[in-house]
């Protein structure tokens, strides 16, 4: 059996940065007291929270965002890795491209499992911004920074199209993804 380098390759690096994630939030939440800062340095330190809301602790008085939240990334992880194929498939192939998408399934998966294991998310880091991420937050926040690099540099993207500087008709994108969707959808049920 030949073994796809590529999937390999990103498959070992989700699992490693899922289990970074899962490791510190253990670590924390077994030897930091909700509250309690343990260290703090420059603005940046340790500490422990339980989250029960979306970023920042925002509608944590509301008892059905987290079950929400919760259906949004379970649909997310289908379509991310449907949007994923679709982008290596019709524009390019680059390592950016792929630590984005690691990094995004790495986060989506660690605070997702915290939140149907837990009912909260564990946070522990404390830094000079808004809230108490965790590394899933900090995998979110580098996706989106690799995202905006590969839609930069990649010269099949209109950047000035993609930032809404210039209006433009996304029915050809709609369709080719959905296109794309039903190609794969067909090619799923035909193995079995």
């Amino acid at each position: 059996m030949k073994v796809n380098k590529k999937a390999f390759f990103m498959f070992f690096n989700i699992i490693l940065l899922y289990s970074a994630d899962q490791l510190t939030k253990y670590f924390a939440s077994e030897n930091i007291l909700p509250g309690q800062i343990v260290f703090k340095y420059l603005g940046f330190g340790l500490t422990f929270a339980k989250n029960y809301g979306l970023v920042f602790g925002i509608g944590e008085e509301l008892g059905f965002i987290r079950l929400f939240s919760n259906a949004i990334q379970i649909f997310l992880i289908p379509i991310g890795i449907l949007f994923f194929k679709y982008y290596v498939s019709n524009y390019r192939k680059s390592l950016i491209a792929e630590w984005t998408f690691i990094l995004f399934f790495s986060a989506n998966i660690g605070n997702l499992t915290d939140s149907l294991y837990f009912g909260y998310v564990r946070d522990f880091i404390i830094w000079p911004g808004p809230g108490i991420p965790n590394m899933a937050d900090v995998y979110a926040n580098l996706g989106i920074m690799f995202l905006i690099i590969e839609v930069i540099v990649n010269p099949q993207i209109n950047t000035k199209v993609f930032f809404g500087l210039k209006k433009t008709s996304q029915k050809n994108n709609i369709q080719s993804f959905s296109s794309f969707i039903k190609f794969e959808a067909a090619k799923l049920l035909n193995k079995k």
